[in-house]
């Protein structure tokens, strides 16, 4: 069973580099980074997309993060 990981690095993870692009353009370089982020601000930025979110929230259920993520909001 995968242990959950929030130091993974965005550019690290199997994903389209146009997600690793508007995650660092929203200041995102780690999973630990979207889980201490404001939601309300990442929503504001002008990077930010409902497509990249639905991706990020599918790679926080396959890092195990997804309980995490949902208590910080």
């Amino acid at each position: 069973m995968q242990k959950a990981d929030s130091s993974k690095k965005i550019e690290d993870l199997i994903v389209d580099p146009a997600f690793i692009a508007k995650a660092e353009q929203m200041n995102i370089f780690t999973l630990q980074d979207v889980l201490e982020c404001d939601q309300q601000k990442l929503k504001e930025n002008p990077a930010f997309t409902y497509s990249w979110y639905v991706l990020l929230l599918k790679i926080l259920k396959q890092e195990k993060l997804m309980d995490i993520f949902q208590k910080n909001l």
